[in-house]
């Protein structure tokens, strides 16, 4: 073992736990979406700008929330990112292998119909080069509306949802091919014309159903000597019994381990099993954060993952 994998020592403890199941997708008018980004960032332009509200929240619920919250998660139609500015940048992160390139359309555009907004996306295949416009008139009427309270203005007020559905080979992505990230950006000719509600899945593009990884109980930080718990799950909520053959943890940062979990005989997850994981952080391992990682595989193929980042201080 090299220096740098004895940072972190490895306990595991594992025990099976009750069942849960996978959330639903959701019907939105015409569209069927299976599921929805894990996480978004604006990567150019100013959330919540006072006056006239550029890229402001929207929510069903008179609460602020972040860009992150706005686009990501189910129901896509709670929230949204509201009076778009014209540099307005938005990416939109999916869990692995969830966006493939198949038959048809494979992802959703939907947006609050107060104006008639139009944008350009761009994917993570060819590092965000090539852009599909999407023009407001090429947008349908789901037939879905939403009471929205608005940043800085209070509300609620009634928006009818509007959706446009595109296809992956326009932005030069093979055919079943996947990818990870899809970004957004406004290009309508007037500043807060176009009212991002979210990019949905559609359900033919999602991957056939598989095993969830899922971490929690985890801490934010850990000091030196301390010891950082936290449990991974896999998940079945697909109709066939699944299995996986390997799992592994990858651990990124000012130090690094790579540790495999489990290998052998394909296992089989009815509904449910968990992981109890300790790792014992060194008095002397380097201070700074790491990204902990655990994923599982079958065949040598990547089937889910999850991660988490933890500050090691003194």
């Amino acid at each position: 073992m090299n220096t740098k994998a004895r940072m972190l020592t490895v306990s595991i403890i594992a025990a099976l736990c009750f069942p849960e199941f996978a959330a639903a997708g959701e019907t939105i008018g015409p569209f069927e979406i299976g599921a929805a980004p894990v996480s978004a960032s604006m990567i150019t332009g100013e959330p919540g700008v006072p006056f006239p509200a550029f890229n402001a929240w929207l929510n069903v619920e008179n609460v602020a929330i972040s860009v992150n919250e706005a686009l990501t998660g189910m129901s896509i139609l709670d929230d949204a990112v509201a009076n778009l500015s014209s540099d307005a940048l938005f990416e939109l992160n999916y869990a692995p292998n969830i966006v493939r390139n198949v038959e048809g359309a494979d992802l959703v555009l939907f947006d609050a119909r107060w104006d008639d907004g139009s944008y350009a996306v761009s994917s993570s295949f060819d590092g965000f080069v090539r852009e599909l416009e999407i023009a407001g008139t090429s947008f349908i009427n789901t037939g879905e509306t939403r009471d929205y309270y608005m940043e800085h203005y209070g509300g609620p007020y009634l928006a009818e949802i509007y959706g446009a559905a595109f296809d992956l080979s326009a932005l030069g992505v093979p055919s079943d091919a996947t990818v990870d990230a899809i970004r957004v950006r406004s290009i309508h000719s007037e500043d807060g014309a176009s009212d991002l509600v979210g990019v949905g899945v559609q359900g033919d593009g999602v991957s056939p159903c598989d095993l969830e990884v899922a971490l929690s109980d985890y801490p934010t930080s850990v000091e030196l000597g301390g010891t950082l718990s936290f449990t991974a799950s896999a998940t079945n909520g697909c109709d066939d019994l699944l299995t996986f053959d390997r799992a592994e943890m990858n651990i990124t940062g000012p130090a690094s381990l790579d540790k495999t979990l489990y290998a052998g005989d394909p296992f089989t997850v009815v509904e449910r099993v968990a992981t109890d994981l300790s790792l014992d952080v060194p008095s002397g391992a380097p201070l700074g954060t790491y990204s902990v990682q655990v994923s599982i595989y079958r065949d040598g193929e990547i089937i889910d993952a999850d991660a988490f980042d933890v500050e090691v201080s003194g």
